[in-house]
């Protein structure tokens, strides 16, 4: 539990300029940017009106921009001005994804993405505040890591500004993990139809359903897992179900299937801040090796996990209640995307919060060496010295490594252990 004791001068001072760092943040919300929330409402107002799945065609993204520059689309005029100026951008969203957003917002883009900046920032203090009370933080120790993850985790602030999804997706795996750790009566069946519903919204997370199905059998747990997977069934039935009456036909999941499988290594670039290991190979040999990374590095992962599910059986913490191991998959999940991805912007890697919340905890800390949390904190502090001086493919291969250390580092043991 989050213990409020004496706080020190040092971090009443980061608290205060953080505070400034939010505040400033705020401001923002009253400039209606184009970022990645408008690719997400542009697609969903286009499908909105002429419910087709064109979006995802060819030239899907010029129709978009299209009719969201165009008068006619009743779209606000300084969108619809901005929209003129804007690239066209490629549609490769789920269904799902387009639906929600048409269902939560309106033509008026400007008061959408305030509110969605807000609830966004909202969601990320309440997750934090959330990942504070498990790892059992002092009050110093929360605020330190909070100012940390505002001032120098530099992934956290993009996202924020781009206006991406990643801490409303952390924020809805933390309400799932507390519901799937509750007693709750069908909590099972709530948690399998959340995880697979949330999977269908954006599919980044999908490593988080398959570790936590390795671990249920590594474990034995067949119960759980039995109630787990009707709810899995369920969400899906349910995502795809929904997703497909907003396009007119469920196969529009087929288009989007192969949207995303023809998205080419190239489309992001290093330059762009895409920062995968299939993106930084390709800089290095010039060869496409998206595939093989994909497939090499999921048998790894998935035989990591494994591992680690028997590791948290031999110690008797298969089927404990406090949910710290479940926390722990979750964390390895969005960690593990970032791994073999071929998409990872930089903004990405505010999926690894919750593996250094787990790393720097001092449950976790105790029962390593010493040495080993220095070069853990050493790693994590490198994140700091981002600099567009630097040459970019420096920042990505380093960006990677922290990446794949923090995974290496944070599935070696099981935290209950």
């Amino acid at each position: 539990m989050l213990r409020l004791g004496k706080i020190s001068l040092f971090t009443l001072l980061l608290l205060v300029v953080s505070s400034k760092l939010l505040w400033d943040f705020r401001e923002t919300t009253t400039i209606p940017a184009l970022g990645d929330f408008y690719t997400y409402w542009a697609a969903a107002k286009y499908t909105e009106k002429f419910q087709s799945p064109a979006i995802y065609a060819e030239n899907g993204k010029n129709l978009v921009k299209e009719y969201c520059s165009s008068p006619e689309s009743g779209i606000e005029r300084a969108t619809s001005a901005s929209a003129a100026r804007r690239p066209a951008s490629e549609n490769t969203q789920t269904p799902l994804l387009y639906a929600l957003t048409s269902a939560f917002t309106t033509l008026e883009y400007g008061k959408n993405v305030y509110w969605f900046k807000i609830i966004s920032l909202l969601m990320m203090v309440a997750v934090s505040i959330a990942s504070f009370r498990f790892w059992d933080y002092g009050t110093d120790e929360a605020l330190i890591l909070f100012s940390f993850q505002l001032l120098v985790f530099k992934p956290l602030t993009g996202d924020l500004y781009t206006d991406n999804i990643n801490s409303v997706q952390w924020f809805l795996l933390m309400a799932i993990l507390l519901a799937m750790n509750s007693k709750m009566r069908w909590r099972d069946f709530f948690a399998g139809f959340s995880l697979c519903f949330l999977l269908l919204i954006k599919p980044n997370i999908f490593l988080v359903p398959l570790f936590l199905l390795i671990s249920r059998i590594a474990h034995k747990d067949w119960r759980r897992l039995r109630g787990e997977c009707i709810g899995a069934a369920a969400g899906l039935a349910a995502g795809i179900g929904l997703g497909g009456y907003f396009f007119g036909s469920v196969w529009v999941w087929k288009d989007w299937a192969f949207k995303l499988a023809s998205f080419p290594v190239e489309a992001g670039s290093i330059e762009a801040l895409n920062f995968a290991l299939p993106v930084i190979l390709k800089n290095l040999t010039g060869s496409d090796l998206s595939g093989a990374v994909l497939v090499i590095g999921l048998a790894l992962a998935s035989f990591r996990i494994w591992l680690l599910a028997s590791k948290n059986m031999s110690v008797g913490q298969g089927k404990d209640g406090d949910g710290l191991f479940d926390l722990q998959l979750i964390a390895a999940g969005m960690a593990g995307f970032l791994i073999f991805s071929k998409i990872a912007w930089y903004h990405y890697y505010t999926m690894l919060l919750p593996m250094i919340y787990l790393m720097l905890s001092k449950k976790w800390r105790e029962a390593q060496s010493k040495l080993l949390n220095l070069a853990t904190l050493a790693v994590i502090s490198i994140f700091a010295i981002y600099s567009p001086q630097l040459p970019v493919v420096y920042t990505a291969i380093y960006t990677y490594l922290i990446a794949l250390y923090l995974f290496i580092i944070g599935t070696s043991r099981p935290v209950s252990a």
